[in-house]
């Protein structure tokens, strides 16, 4: 598989990845796609109450869903050469994981949303911080 092959690949799982993060958004807004789908969170709820828990629902995955967007964009040069694409992935794993521990409901389907974010975050932070894998990705 070719490097440019490589790069495009990562690059869309990363964008769709971000994607996804749109759905924590939803419950927020009055749409809920499943009876448990909702922006509240286990620990900010019960301390600052619904309104702060629902504004920081939306702002952690809005946050994810630019900052995998700007990760693979940048990764497959799509614009945002000047953008060091591992350091934003690594960003966005971070605030990925955040949201789903946060506000578990916010993910509307266990399988895919909550069985996805896992694997796709954690293989990220091994991949670029421990493995440096794919070596393509990394000029190797």
């Amino acid at each position: 598989m070719s490097v440019a092959t490589v790069k495009v690949i990562v690059a869309l799982v990363l964008v769709a990845h971000g994607l996804g993060h749109a759905l924590g958004t939803l419950p927020v807004f009055g749409m809920k796609l499943s009876r448990e789908h909702s922006a509240d969170s286990w620990l900010i709820s019960k301390f600052l109450g619904d309104g702060p828990a629902r504004g920081l629902c939306v702002i952690i995955h809005t946050l994810a869903l630019l900052v995998f967007g700007v990760a693979g964009s940048a990764l497959a040069g799509w614009g945002f050469q000047w953008v060091d694409w591992e350091a934003v992935t690594v960003l966005g794993a971070i605030l990925s994981l955040s949201a789903l521990l946060l506000f578990w409901h916010a993910f509307p389907f266990f399988f895919p949303n909550k069985v996805g974010v896992i694997p796709v975050n954690v293989l990220a932070l091994l991949g670029i911080l421990v493995l440096r894998w794919p070596p393509a990705l990394f000029g190797g």
